[in-house]
């Protein structure tokens, strides 16, 4: 009764992309979601030594003006890293906004936790379906296996 991929490893499966969806929400990353394709983040007003522009998921251009040869490396690191956050910050707010929300309110650790035992109890479920199923046929086909 189980193939190379029996029911339960496919609900295992749903269940685990369901939730690294939900570490990507809780971690504030934007979900690959065709609809925020076009959206951008950015960071930095004209005169600032340091402009970030942001996509989902990726960085599309960061300027730095030629003041920032001034900075000692770990200044400058830590403005750069400063700069992308800001335009993700950025970036998820356009999302929001896009979506028609002004912020989540969704208990992502409540709504996390559930989907862990669900996951749990749908698999054992299946594990005990599929092992009641082979027992069937193992019956119907005279105890041959």
């Amino acid at each position: 009764m189980t193939g190379p991929n029996p029911p339960s490893a496919q609900i295992d499966q749903l269940m685990t992309g369901l939730r690294e969806t939900l570490a990507q929400a809780r971690a504030g990353r934007p979900a690959e979601d065709p609809g925020t394709a076009g959206l951008q983040g950015k960071h930095g007003e004209d005169d600032a030594q340091i402009k970030a522009v942001v996509g989902p998921n990726r960085i599309v251009s960061l300027e730095l003006d030629p003041r920032v040869r001034r900075m000692d490396s770990d200044e400058l690191a830590a403005a750069i890293v400063a700069a992308i956050n800001g335009a993700f910050e950025d970036l998820g707010g356009r999302a929001r906004e896009a979506a028609g929300e002004e912020s989540p309110d969704v208990d992502t650790e409540a709504l996390s936790e559930k989907l862990d035992k669900l996951q749990d109890a749908s698999v054992r479920q299946m594990a005990m379906f599929e092992q009641a199923m082979s027992e069937v046929v193992a019956r119907l086909m005279g105890g041959r296996s």
